[in-house]
């Protein structure tokens, strides 16, 4: 899980968007992650689609609990946007109730596990990787970087017209 892949923008025309309507830095930010966080959410729903999905010969009982655990964060300074399995917060909230993040699952579930024992040597089973996540950003990663720069530009035009 540690592959990263880097999308760029060309962002002439976003920067020229920027001095025609004269925003103050504030709205540029505010701007500027509005559509990161649009364009990540396309890869994050498919995430959970797929997600659903997964069967170990009967489909998971708790996937919508275990969709809590894929995560998404901007970064400072409007430079980008991750979307993965790691633990962003302790805990959750399901259903009304706080319970431990389960990114940890996801990550066996995506990944596999090889076989596994106890130092009494009990057998603890291996677990088929389903690359429920990696197909995901297969699936959508092109695409949410193909739209970024239409979803700022419309992020930019909403908070022009607020104005």
């Amino acid at each position: 899980m540690s592959d990263v892949i880097i999308y760029k923008v060309d962002s002439t025309e976003i920067d020229e968007q920027f001095r025609r309507l004269d925003f103050n830095s504030s709205e540029m930010k505010r701007a500027i992650n509005r559509g990161l966080s649009i364009s990540a959410n396309i890869v994050k729903k498919q995430g959970i689609a797929n997600l659903m999905t997964v069967e170990y010969g009967k489909p998971l009982a708790n996937a919508d609990f275990l969709s809590k655990g894929i995560s998404m964060g901007l970064w400072r300074k409007t430079r980008g946007a991750t979307i993965g399995l790691f633990q962003r917060r302790d805990t959750v909230t399901f259903k009304g109730q706080k319970y431990k993040n389960p990114s940890y699952l996801l990550r066996w579930i995506d990944s596999g596990t090889t076989q596994r024992k106890t130092k009494k040597g009990k057998n603890r089973g291996t677990l088929a990787a389903k690359y429920f996540f990696r197909t995901a950003i297969e699936q959508t990663g092109v695409k949410a970087a193909n739209e970024l720069e239409t979803n700022i530009l419309n992020s930019i035009d909403k908070i022009a017209n607020k104005r």
